[in-house]
């Protein structure tokens, strides 16, 4: 069928200026907590300067959070600046950035959480206190970063769809993960934040 063409509000017009884009994958969105990652590389200033050069608008930088959290749900301190360090890479090269949450521990319980009460209220803490650290660490950060709550959330192996209990569950994660956000101010009260559906499925 025809496409439909796109609404005309600022969310629209945000999107269009991300442009073409590139994505740090299979770097920090591991659960490989010792150095090099699954990609043994290091990401440097000259890296994003040549995607600038040939006129990439956007960098998305998925991250792993919760396998470098101790027990009360603190996310180690040198990684959080390893990630905000390469985040100031690529926005001091000009380029836009996008940081989520990416391979977390809660990003295939889906099922299990809306099934059960105790993951339900374990999954919660942990994305309401990861939120909460990671945008207060970018608070003070421009507008070309921007965040995205998830992945691809989904339960189990099931990429299809979910049930209605799942997409409900969804909805509020995805809204606790937008209030850890703004609660934090400073330009977190009005960064663009992507909201992801169940496996980031746009239908």
């Amino acid at each position: 069928g025809r496409v439909k063409e796109m609404p005309s509000n600022s969310a629209t017009a945000a999107t269009q200026q991300l442009g073409w884009g590139w994505n740090l994958g299979n770097h920090f969105d591991t659960s490989n907590v010792t150095w090099g990652y699954w990609d043994g590389a290091t990401p440097s200033a000259a890296l994003f300067q040549k995607l600038a050069s040939v006129n990439a608008k956007t960098v998305r930088v998925p991250a792993t959070w919760t396998c470098h959290m101790d027990e009360n749900y603190t996310i180690d301190a040198a990684y959080l600046d390893e990630v905000a360090g390469v985040v100031d890479l690529a926005l001091n090269a000009g380029l836009n950035v996008i940081l989520n949450t990416h391979h977390d521990s809660f990003e295939t319980d889906l099922g299990n959480a809306a099934a059960n009460g105790d993951d339900y209220v374990k999954d919660s803490t942990i994305i309401v206190k990861l939120w909460e650290q990671v945008a207060a660490k970018f608070a003070n950060h421009s507008d070309k970063l921007m965040f995205e709550t998830f992945n691809e959330v989904h339960a189990g192996d099931n990429w299809g769809g979910g049930t209605d209990a799942e997409y409900a569950l969804l909805n509020k994660w995805n809204q606790w993960a937008v209030d850890a956000i703004r609660k934090t101010g400073g330009n977190n009260a009005t960064r663009w934040i992507g909201v992801a559906g169940y496996a980031a499925n746009t239908t």
